[in-house]
């Protein structure tokens, strides 16, 4: 049994995808502004598995400061006041640059 559907509910359907996927790209937008990392602010670093050197290093060899460190050096928090440490970072063979805000609330509290 064939279904007819009208254009006005195509056309509803098609406004709707429309819709969601704006929210979407703004969702993802103000989540990349959060997350974006700040100048002399601490940031999230993770190194690749597959990679050689640990996060540590690459936040050593990009200047910057351990602050806290997790996951065996995969996933290290450090900082530095030079305006392009992240840029540095990445140059280094960081996989991934953050701000370490998203994990507020995460883990054990320290004494």
């Amino acid at each position: 049994m064939p279904q007819d559907v009208s254009d006005r509910e195509k056309l509803g359907a098609a406004d709707m995808f429309v819709v969601c996927a704006m929210a979407m790209v703004c969702l993802l937008a103000l989540w990349l502004v959060y997350l974006a990392p700040r100048v002399s602010e601490p940031v999230a670093i993770v190194s690749s598995p597959w990679q050689d050197r640990t996060a540590a290093e690459i936040a050593a060899r990009a200047g910057g400061n351990l602050l806290e460190s997790g996951y065996n050096g995969g996933l290290i928090v450090a900082q530095s006041d030079d305006p392009d440490f992240a840029r540095r970072l990445a140059a280094e063979g960081a996989l991934i640059i953050f701000n370490p805000r998203v994990f507020a609330g995460c883990g054990a509290p320290k004494s």
